[in-house]
């Protein structure tokens, strides 16, 4: 049976550490002893506004490497294996057709099970896309269960799947907004909105 996975990403790891490069640089700014209040405060904002898109960026590549990793994962489970032949593939659109009109977990397990005890594998996988898209926990399972040798695949795609549900989700949504979160020095408290800060940014005094 399949479960959910967590753990860093490669972004989510060089987020942490451009943080930890963040702060240690806002306490030398702090600490440095020939820069006026207002100094400290324009070196703040410089950095701020350094570190705020690259954080961003980093984001925006996890969310697509998720969104890439997941397409290639639906394709590797549920897809037509290597080039397959016209009849192949006319079943499998077909086998779509009848998975796409399926209105409830019930029917989806009764299909599930006439198309596993007829040896239709393309129905069987149309059925079993169909669940991940609805959230039948019931028919994933059972799916799964009968495909072990894809069990990593389908945790993988799980845990892709299921960020944002829940109250799982949620944490997960939580956590990415605090490791990509840079925080805002109280030395710029008083700015608003951060065209406030490029401009303390790049002013002249």
């Amino acid at each position: 049976m399949p479960r959910v996975t967590t753990g860093n990403t490669p972004q989510q790891e060089k987020a942490l550490k451009l943080k930890a490069d963040y702060q240690r640089l806002v306490d030398d700014i702090r600490n440095n002893r020939t820069l006026s209040e207002h100094g400290k405060r324009k070196e703040l904002a410089i950095l701020y506004i350094d570190y705020k898109p690259r954080m961003e960026a980093l984001e925006a590549e996890e969310n697509a490497t998720k969104e890439t990793r997941a397409k290639a994962l639906r394709r590797d489970l549920f897809g037509l294996s290597g080039f397959a032949d016209p009849h192949a593939a006319i079943s499998y659109r077909d086998a779509q057709d009848r998975a796409a009109n399926i209105q409830d977990e019930d029917a989806a397990m009764s299909l599930l099970s006439r198309a596993e005890l007829s040896g239709d594998t393309s129905l069987a996988k149309a059925v079993a896309a169909r669940a991940f898209e609805s959230g039948w926990n019931r028919v994933i399972n059972t799916y799964a269960d009968g495909n072990p040798a894809s069990e990593a695949k389908f945790n993988e795609l799980i845990d892709i799947e299921s960020y944002g549900r829940g109250s799982a989700g949620l944490a997960q949504i939580l956590g990415q907004a605090m490791t990509y979160s840079v925080d805002k020095p109280a030395e710029l408290g008083n700015y608003s909105m951060d065209t406030q800060i490029v401009d303390l940014a790049n002013s002249d005094d």
